[in-house]
């Protein structure tokens, strides 16, 4: 699973499996006829709890794919906001707050004073009824060279967040405040991938690290595009 590829052909956003991964469609339809308690206990009762840390994954990139719609068909006010932002701090309230509120309960987002060697990624996300964590880590990939990411990915996401005994799975998740013109390069390859392939890349990084942790369990490498 790799990118949400947003489309202005399109009404819904498809997060398009990578290698191996699954393939959802987000539903499309934010401006629901009933409260947000009534959305959450209808979740709950079509999907039921969160019980197994591939669960808590799946949920937390469907909360994602609501995140990446609304970007696309404007339905998120300080969108705008987002792609003037300079320092991943200072987009970490913003959209944590957007992931929560998409979550219908199915899982709490925050932050934790450190998870091994006082490290602490951006956000560890968990629910009730599961002991298991997912963390996420966040960068906005207009600032990060192809080897930087690689690097973050394998030696801070899965070689330090990952490294806790509750927390298995994580998002390597990238804001890409340009919708165009992001090429990136990576050592051991020639030539400049495009965000896409670079995404797909990252992604078997990640699939090749996750393997040789004991610890981690599965990684997802996502990407938001903000509308330009």
């Amino acid at each position: 699973m790799s990118l949400f590829r947003l489309s202005k052909v399109v009404k819904k956003p498809q997060i398009t499996a990578g290698h191996g991964g699954h393939s959802y469609t987000t539903s499309g339809d934010t401006t629901l006829p009933f409260s947000s308690g009534e959305y959450a206990e209808w979740v709950n009762s079509q999907c039921g709890p969160v019980r197994t840390a591939d669960e808590l994954l799946d949920r937390v990139v469907s909360a994602l794919g609501e995140i990446a719609y609304d970007l696309e068909n404007a339905a998120l006010s300080h969108r705008l906001a987002w792609k003037a932002i300079g320092l991943e701090g200072d987009l970490q309230p913003s959209l944590g707050s957007e992931l929560e509120r998409k979550s219908a309960r199915q899982f709490t987002i925050h932050r934790e004073p450190e998870v091994a060697e006082n490290k602490k990624p951006d956000y560890i996300v968990q629910s009730a009824a599961s002991p298991d964590r997912v963390a996420i880590e966040l960068k906005l990939i207009d600032k990060w060279s192809g080897n930087e990411l690689v690097e973050r990915l394998e030696n801070q996401l899965i070689g330090q967040y990952m490294r806790h005994r509750e927390c298995r799975s994580g998002v390597f998740l990238l804001v890409a405040q340009r919708k165009q013109g992001l090429t990136f390069t990576v050592a051991g390859r020639q030539r400049r991938m495009k965000l896409a392939e670079a995404l797909d890349y990252l992604q078997m990084v990640a699939n090749s690290c996750v393997a040789s942790v004991s610890s981690a369990e599965r990684v997802v490498v996502l990407a938001l595009q903000l509308p330009g």
